[in-house]
């Protein structure tokens, strides 16, 4: 069973989604195409035939009545004498014929009016599944698909810093602002660049991550190492209660459906936590895969402009969860996790291989 996909164009995934889309058109087209001609056969079966044989019948027992009428009036009038008949009861007798043979057609019609009626039912229910993948499953579908693309291109437009290390020392409450001037830009921000007027050189030089791979490997980085990790003293952290990471009730059930949900640290392991997520709308959450016993592994910090961290703090997972108790499915993660979350809206949720489960969890 396929554990990912491997997406290398998303003009590929373009174009799929609108084939996905035309594919739908296409079959409502048809399906339009096919009712329209068994609503015209089924009138034409149930009220133009049946009203025309009808019609037949009527008329031709009404001329076996004016043959019968013109027979009694001929030997009448010849009274005592006997009289020839012998063509009108011909005549008669096909105006029988007739209205016979009418009466028939009528007959057949009606059987086979209740028969299409049968069939035009079995038609329609063997049509549900068709109908459930054009009107339901297509929907949600193109849906994955523009979320997954969203997905793809925020985190193509990302850029990594340009060194992991810090200046600020693990524990300092300093702010490393970041340079107000042009010259100096976040290292996640995009280049105000102009395609059309780069070199080839240029765009080559850039040191923009060129695929999900690299983008996944720098945030991974962005968490501190156990040695760092270490040499910070735990103390609670003020204003978490008020983080923006508040996951949507969609996101949080989502959440609780993924294979990548393990067992929850204990309460006195550590966590780091970068001061600048009580601000930022973008938070990426990582858990280490070899963190040392007492410590959960876990790392809060901003996915953007990690070079102005705002300083680190230590904590553990009880008092973490005393201020967000929200917070326990996805401490519950288990290690070597990556969650991305911009203000409530999970974009990523990865494993230890950088696969991403929340894009392969049934219903996204």
């Amino acid at each position: 069973m396929p554990t990912g996909a491997k997406v290398n164009s998303l003009e590929a995934m373009k174009e799929a989604r609108l084939a996905y889309v035309q594919f739908a058109e296409d079959c409502v087209a048809a399906l339009s195409a096919i009712d329209a001609e068994v609503q015209r056969v089924g009138r034409w079966l149930t009220d133009e035939r049946p009203a025309y044989w009808r019609r037949e019948v009527r008329k031709a027992e009404e001329e076996v009545n004016e043959w019968r009428k013109e027979i009694s009036r001929k030997q009448l009038m010849r009274l005592p004498d006997p009289v020839s008949i012998v063509d009108e009861r011909k005549k008669m007798r096909k105006a029988e014929a007739r209205a016979q043979h009418c009466q028939q057609k009528l007959a057949v019609v009606q059987k086979w009016a209740a028969a299409w009626e049968r069939e035009v039912m079995l038609y329609k229910s063997s049509l549900s599944s068709l109908n459930e993948i054009i009107h339901g499953k297509t929907p949600a579908a193109t849906t994955r698909l523009d979320r997954m693309m969203q997905s793809i291109e925020e985190y193509l437009a990302l850029q990594a810093p340009e060194a992991p290390g810090r200046e600020a020392l693990p524990g300092s409450s300093s702010v490393a602002e970041p340079a107000t001037d042009e010259g100096s830009k976040s290292p996640f921000a995009r280049p105000p660049t102009d395609p059309a007027n780069s070199t080839p050189d240029a765009r080559a030089s850039s040191d923009e991550p060129r695929t999900l791979r690299d983008v996944y490997r720098r945030l991974r980085a962005l968490a501190p190492d156990a040695a760092a990790r270490a040499a910070l003293n735990p103390r609670p952290i003020e204003g978490l209660e008020r983080a923006p990471l508040m996951l949507t009730p969609e996101d949080e059930a989502g959440l609780k459906r993924l294979a990548l949900l393990g067992v929850l640290p204990s309460a006195s392991d550590r966590v780091v936590v970068a001061v600048r997520v009580l601000h930022e709308p973008f938070v990426a959450m990582i858990r280490l895969a070899d963190a040392p016993p007492g410590d959960s592994g876990w790392y809060l910090g901003p996915s953007e402009r990690p070079d102005a961290t705002g300083g680190l703090r230590a904590t553990s997972v009880g008092e973490l969860l005393a201020a967000r108790p929200d917070w326990n499915t996805l401490l519950s993660l288990r290690a070597g996790s990556l969650l991305v979350v911009h203000q409530g809206v999970i974009r990523c949720a990865l494993d230890e291989n950088d696969i991403d489960a929340w894009l392969q969890q049934p219903g996204t």
